[in-house]
């Protein structure tokens, strides 16, 4: 029988032809997408390319150049994987089971609350403030400077102290970082009459609804007779909140904010009521 070499080319004798078919084009497939996942690079072309110079040159029989292309294909290969490598780390990265690390914005605030409860055990009343995107440079001076992340002992470990004085302020940033401590407001004469305009609050309370009126931080302090949370934000006051609350409310404060809607309201001595337990 007559065969032309086309037909000769193409001619599949048995299952083991049809395997190695199926198995180099799979590869071929897979290689393919691969690259094809890579669109700052033209990787894909590329190896096209070099895949139709090798079949050219098995079909012209220039036998020397398809041997060099062979030879050097394993080189191109790794040209190829060096060359897409962030896919390759990324696809790596996937196959292993990774436990995410755990949110430490939500980590430092239950160490906040935490060490406040102990703080409420030995009948301290602490004042914080939680700095948000407006910087409290220009508002507060510290007597202890520090630039560190808050973690597990350190707040205990420094209200402990004999340096602390339970009646300034703790110096916080929404990320966890502890700025400083036995902080106190920078008024003017304008400040201080400003803040005085409420004058049936304590003067604490005057100057947090002041001066979280001009910025988004959020001020709190705690109440040992009462074992209860005060958080001033925004010239609005919530008043005997529990830990649980409290802890819930700095969370949501912090994470859905609007900066727009600071200074709308100014200070005032109006009270929202416990129950609501929101600033918003």
């Amino acid at each position: 029988m007559f065969h032309s070499p086309t037909w000769w080319y193409l001619h599949i004798y048995g299952w083991k032809d049809i395997l190695e078919v199926l198995l180099f084009s799979s590869a071929v497939y897979y290689f393919s997408s691969w690259l094809a996942q890579d669109h700052q690079k033209k990787l894909l072309l590329t190896f096209y390319g070099y895949c139709s110079v090798l079949t050219i040159c098995h079909m012209a029989r220039l036998y020397t150049s398809l041997s060099a292309l062979i030879l050097f294909a394993p080189v191109v290969l790794v040209v190829f994987v060096v060359l897409h490598q962030d896919v390759l780390q990324r696809n790596f990265v996937t196959l292993h089971n990774i436990t995410p690390a755990r949110n430490t914005w939500q980590e430092w605030t239950e160490v906040l609350v935490r060490t406040c409860l102990v703080a409420i055990s030995d009948n301290k009343a602490l004042h914080c403030i939680i700095e948000k995107r407006n910087a409290l440079d220009d508002f507060l001076e510290n007597s202890y400077t520090f630039n560190c992340k808050l973690s597990e002992g350190l707040l205990d470990l420094l209200i402990n102290s004999n340096g602390f004085d339970a009646s300034r302020i703790i110096w916080l940033q929404d990320n966890g970082s502890l700025l400083g401590v036995n902080s106190n407001w920078k008024k003017s004469s304008v400040d201080t009459w400003l803040a005085q305009e409420v004058k049936e609050q304590e003067p604490w309370l005057q100057d947090a609804l002041f001066f979280t009126s001009k910025t988004d931080a959020l001020y709190f302090k705690l109440n040992p007779q009462t074992r209860t949370f005060t958080l001033v934000a925004q010239g609005k006051i919530l008043e005997e909140v529990s830990a649980h609350a409290a802890l819930k409310t700095i969370r949501k404060y912090l994470g859905h904010f609007d900066a727009d809607k600071k200074g709308e309201v100014h200070a005032s001595g109006h009270k929202v009521p416990s129950s609501e337990q929101s600033f918003t």
